[in-house]
C-alpha cells in the first residue's frame, strides 16, 4: 500500500494506491513502467489516467501533479478527521478509567493518536534502512 498527499491541493487530497504502478522517464524522454527502485520518479493515480510525481525525486515534468510519500498513521488521521462525527466524543477528552487500572495508563483519543504515529514514524525509519 503507497500513501500520498498531493502537494500544493487545496483542500488536502491524500490517496492510498493498493497496488501502485511506479514510473520513470527514460533518457529518450519516454515515461515508462518500471518496478519499484531508487529510480522511480512517479507512480500512476489509481484509476490509471494520470501520473503524479513523487515530490523527493528527479522532476518528470512541469505537467505533472507533485505527491509526496506520507505514513499510513498521517493518513487514517486524516480520514479519520475527514469522517469524524459533528459532536465531539467525551472520550476524546475525559477517558473513562475502568476499575483496576492505573489513571497514568489511560490515554485520550488525540494522545493515543500521537503515539501510534510516533510510533509508525519510528517503525517506517527502521524499516527503510533494512529495505535500502
Amino acid at each position: 500500500m503507497l500513501y500520498l498527499r498531493m502537494v500544493g491541493s487545496d483542500p488536502e487530497k491524500l490517496c492510498a494506491i493498493e497496488d501502485p504502478l511506479y514510473v520513470l522517464r527514460q533518457r529518450n524522454g519516454v515515461i515508462v513502467r518500471h518496478p519499484y527502485g531508487k529510480r522511480v520518479q512517479g507512480v500512476l493515480s489509481p484509476d490509471g489516467n494520470e501520473i503524479w510525481q513523487f515530490s523527493d525525486r528527479e522532476s518528470l515534468g512541469e505537467s505533472y501533479a507533485v505527491v509526496e510519500k506520507i505514513t499510513m498513521a498521517e493518513y487514517d488521521l486524516w480520514y479519520a478527521l475527514q469522517n469524524q462525527p459533528e459532536e465531539p466524543d467525551p472520550e476524546d477528552t475525559d477517558p473513562v478509567i475502568p476499575e483496576d487500572t492505573e489513571p497514568e495508563t489511560v490515554m485520550t483519543r488525540a494522545q493515543l493518536t500521537e503515539k501510534v504515529g510516533e510510533l509508525d514514524e519510528a517503525l517506517n525509519l527502521l524499516l527503510s534502512g533494512v529495505t535500502e
